[in-house]
This record gives C-alpha cells, structure tokens and sequence, in this order.
C-alpha cells in the first residue's frame, strides 16, 4: 500500500482548508423571503432594522425582503408562493383558507389600531360621516386593514360609498387631486397629512373601535411543515428587532428618516405605534376574533374558523 506522508506545513494548511471549507458550510444562512407592506408601515422599518444590525444573520436567516402596495398584495403574493412569510392579517387569512389558500398566523404584530384615519381634504363639505354617502373613498386593496375599516364605517353608519383601491402610495396624490372624496390613512401618513393642515380626519379608528388585533405575521401551511427550523428562526429574529427598536435611542431619527418625516411626527409614531408592538409573539384571540367579526360585519362572510387561522406552535427563544 502507497503511503504518503505530509511534511507538518502541508498537514497544517490542508487541516485550514478542511475547517475553512465545513465552517462555511455550516454557518451559510438560510434564505427566507419575508413579504412587508409600504415602506413606511412599521413592519417594513423593523425588518429592516433586524437586517442593518445583524440580527437576523446572528440568527442564521438571510432575508429577501419584498414591500409590497399593501396588505392585500402582500397575501396574494404568499398564495403564489412568492413569500414565505407576511405581515398579515386575520380577514384574509380566514377568507383565503375558506377558499383552499392554506396559512396560519403565527405571531402577534401591531396591537391596537393607532394610526388609522379616516380623512377629507382640508376644504372638504364633507363634516361627518353620514356626508359619505355616495362618495368614493380611497383604501389601498380589497381585503386589506383600509378594506375592513372602510367596510365597518359604511355597516355601522347604514350609509354606501364606494371603495376605491389604491394601493398604499396612491392614497394621498388621489386625494389630493380629487378622484376620491375621502380616504383611509395609516401612521406615518395619517399623522403627517393632518399636522400639516392638509386634511381633517373624521374618524379616529382608535379612540372609536374597542381592542383589535388586526396585524399579526403570517406563512403558508407547507412553509410551517417544511420549514419550521428557518421560520422559527426568522421569528425569533423578527421579534429581537422589536425589543432592540422600542430600546434604541436613534429609533425616532430612524423613523424620520425611513418615513420621510420630521422628528416631530416620528417620536408620535415611535410612542403610539412602536412602542406598543407585541415582543412575545403573543396572539391575543379575543382581539384576533373581535377584528374578525368587524369583517364580517362588513360582508366578509366566507371565512375559515378562528382554531384554523393560527398556530400558537412557535415560542419566541
């Protein structure tokens, strides 16, 4: 038998290339795409304040990010098989499971429903909510948070408008120019267009509605099953940029940055949208069925049952 022996250099840089060669393979993060809504909306910063701090590398995942018009797109997109995890919703994850899209809500997101407007043009005859009737007011997509809560107004209101999709970016440019009479604003946006006098709201979701839970993140079935290493990984990582965020001292100059908007307007959304951000992964399901049940009330009436929408099977390590 050949024999042949290595001079110690030789045996030394084999041994490097050996353990340079398995430690790359053992360490290379896994790709997971992660579907946000409007660069803007507060998933989108947190995501990316994870990825700029290292976070969700320090947790294995690579993320391959997609913003998305709104909500609405974003779920479509996961139906397609174009993401692997959203930030969505309890409306569209009933109403696509009753029709064969199969996912599962598995972490609380935004708690609450702070932010959320209902506005007109500063110059509007528009003065209350009974003036909607036979207008048009803008939402971003069928099916999205703006959907519901436009949906809730006209049922609760007995009045008729029609809803016009716009996808989050043409919100304002739509109202502004007059295609729409109204139209449903979300935080930055909302905070930003009513301090500067631009618009008035007519309606302050959150002082009118009682708890909801209508943000929570969201993967398909086969994902879950398949993989639920990477997902729980990723949720963990999504989670440590929640608590680092609310924690760090540039987040509001973060915030004005990413948002486009002064300091002012920041530490406003820092303090009623950030702040009361869900760290645990929590799912609340009487908030979670209570935003159901606006849904409902406003026609989303083919909807899976509440046990089916969610898994309570990843704890945040």
């Amino acid at each position: 038998m050949l024999k042949v022996k290595l001079k110690p250099a030789l045996r030394f840089s084999f041994a490097a290339i050996l353990l340079s060669f398995y430690s790359n393979v053992t360490t290379a993060a896994e790709k997971v795409r992660v579907g946000v809504i409007t660069k803007t909306y507060w998933p989108t910063v947190i995501v990316n304040y994870g990825i700029d701090n290292k976070i969700f590398s320090d947790a294995g995942i690579d993320p391959e990010v997609t913003v998305y018009r709104s909500g609405g797109d974003a779920f479509q997109a996961m139906a397609a098989g174009a993401a692997d995890i959203i930030m969505g919703g309890p409306a569209s994850t009933a109403t696509g499971r009753d029709k064969g899209i199969d996912s599962k809500m598995v972490g609380g997101g935004g708690s609450g429903i702070a932010g959320w407007f209902l506005v007109v043009p500063k110059d509007s005859t528009i003065k209350s909510v009974s003036d909607l009737q036979g207008k048009k007011v803008g939402i971003t997509s069928a099916g999205s948070s703006s959907d519901i809560l436009s949906r809730w107004v006209g049922e609760n209101n007995h009045i008729k408008f029609t809803r016009v999709p716009l996808g989050g970016a043409g919100l304002v440019p739509n109202l502004e120019s007059g295609n729409v009479d109204a139209a449903l604003f979300y935080a930055p946006i909302s905070y930003q267009m009513i301090s500067s006098g631009k618009v008035r709201p007519i309606i302050d979701f959150s002082k009118m509605l009682p708890p909801v839970l209508g943000d929570l993140w969201v993967s398909p079935d086969s994902y879950i099953s398949n993989n639920s290493k990477e997902l729980q990984s990723t949720i963990n990582a999504i989670y440590k940029s929640v608590k680092e965020f609310q924690s760090d001292k540039n987040a509001v100059s973060i915030i004005a940055s990413n948002d486009g908007v002064s300091q002012e307007v920041a530490k406003q959304e820092f303090d009623e949208i950030y702040k009361p951000l869900i760290t645990d992964g929590s799912i609340d399901i009487e908030k979670m069925t209570r935003w159901l049940d606006m849904a409902k009330k406003g026609g989303m009436n083919s909807v899976a049952p509440v046990e089916s929408i969610y898994t309570s099977s990843f704890q945040i390590k």
